[in-house]
């Protein structure tokens, strides 16, 4: 009797999305660096898609830059708002004076 493994989908990653970048994205100098107490993880959201496949636009939160990052790289650490302006509070009316 085989037993199959059922893994779960891997979450979507879109526009928007919040995600950690490993430190292998950006090349052996980083992951040096993480071996010797250095960041491991880099926090940034999804801004597009790339021209490749598998690849996304990053804007890391570090250093606000843009960076075209692969997407086995990537972990997803929030889903994009369904709508940030819903997020985002309104300003009180101000009282208008009656005559």
């Amino acid at each position: 009797e085989a037993v199959v493994s059922q893994e779960e989908p891997a979450p979507l990653l879109r526009v928007g999305a919040v995600v950690d970048a490993a430190a292998v994205a950006f090349g052996e100098t980083y992951v040096k660096h993480a071996r010797n107490g250095g960041p491991q993880l880099f926090r940034g959201t999804i801004v597009a898609a790339a021209v490749m496949d598998d690849h996304w636009n990053v804007k890391y939160d570090a250093d606000g830059v843009v960076y075209e990052t692969e997407a086995q790289h990537l972990t997803l650490v929030s889903p994009p708002k369904k709508r940030a302006a819903a997020a985002t509070p309104k300003k009180p009316k101000k009282a208008r004076k009656i005559r």
